[in-house]
């Protein structure tokens, strides 16, 4: 008897890729597969769309709920599974018709944890970008160092599968109290419990990758909160991060380096964080240069720059980003 896969595709006013999105999954070569949409409050024609396609196949279960955001979508898909294995779907990205049977077939060889592909990220005017990974079998500890790493992983839930047995294990959900990179940090926690991770170099996830989003945008106000968001995320997976060997402790340095100095720079990280916040981060940042991060990271002269103003003094640090507002009200 084959294995029981569990698709899980949050949707929230997506009806312009839904379409796409759901036909990609229900055309998998992989047949025995449990197609869990939940519908989060949409106002748009994508709960039409949902039950049309319910009514079309058999293996869509269909759960309603108020707009609650995408990590309460996401656990209810969780909490509703059936299937010994479970992978994300975004309701605007679309699969490869391989996509289950590939990762499939790479998570039963023994000790794996975890199964990730290659993902292809669809810009706009037709260009794309591609998170490649080598065909290659690693251990929990090169899997952390991939998703911090600025080449490694997709640090997304998508493009992966994973066993239902160890979410439920360890209690692995996605935190709901955090709005922005909550996904960073539900791979964190899985990846922490994996032996061993099969990456594969095929593409078969393609992320759509909207460029009217907040996140590509000048600065508003909003970043500020979002920032915060932002902040919470990292700074939980840090209360853990001492757990890990010396190598991955440094690679989670590196890349929240990178991390509070865009932050703090862009959009004024230091007008909402407390005291304490602000010297964990000048922590982080002094820690990472201690490694010789400048050369590691090929940064910008004026990124490197910038965390020195950081590590020396707020004070400036808050007066060079409030001139740098003003220069973006201007234009």
């Amino acid at each position: 008897m084959e294995n029981l896969v569990t698709v899980i595709i949050p949707v929230y006013n997506s009806e312009r890729y839904l379409k796409k999105c759901i036909e990609s999954v229900i055309l998998q070569k992989y047949r025995a597969l449990e197609i869990i949409i939940i519908d989060d409050g949409s106002t748009d024609g994508s709960i039409d769309i949902c039950n049309e396609y319910q009514k079309k196949d058999g293996r869509i279960v269909l759960i309603h709920q108020e707009n609650k955001g995408v990590s309460s979508a996401r656990n209810i898909g969780i909490e509703n599974a059936a299937g010994k294995y479970i992978c994300f779907i975004d309701s605007d990205d679309y699969v490869d018709p391989e996509y289950v049977l590939e990762l499939l077939k790479n998570i039963e060889q023994p000790d794996v944890d975890l199964s990730v592909c290659t993902l292809l990220s669809e810009y706009a005017l037709g260009r794309w970008n591609k998170k490649e990974m080598k065909d290659s079998i690693i251990e929990r500890d090169e899997g952390l160092i991939s998703l911090f790493s600025r080449q490694g992983m997709f640090g997304g839930p998508v493009c992966k599968l994973y066993k239902i047995k160890i979410l439920n294990q360890y209690g692995i959900r996605f935190n709901e109290n955090i709005k922005m990179c909550e996904d960073n940090l539900f791979c964190y926690e899985y990846i922490r419990r994996c032996k061993k991770i099969v990456c594969s170099s095929k593409a078969l996830y393609f992320y759509c990758y909207n460029t009217a989003s907040a996140s590509t945008k000048a600065y508003s106000p909003t970043h500020i909160a979002d920032s915060m968001l932002h902040f919470k995320a990292y700074r939980e997976i840090g209360k853990t991060i001492n757990q890990e060997n010396i190598l991955v402790k440094k690679y989670y340095l590196t890349i929240n380096c990178l991390k509070w100095i865009r932050l703090v720079y862009r959009y004024d990280l230091f007008a909402c964080l407390s005291a304490d916040d602000i010297k964990y981060v000048q922590r982080c940042i002094k820690e990472a240069y201690k490694d010789g991060i400048k050369k590691e990271l090929k940064m910008k002269k004026g990124s490197y720059v910038m965390g020195l103003i950081i590590i020396i003094s707020p004070k400036i640090t808050r007066l060079v980003c409030k001139t740098k507002r003003l220069y973006w009200r201007k234009v």
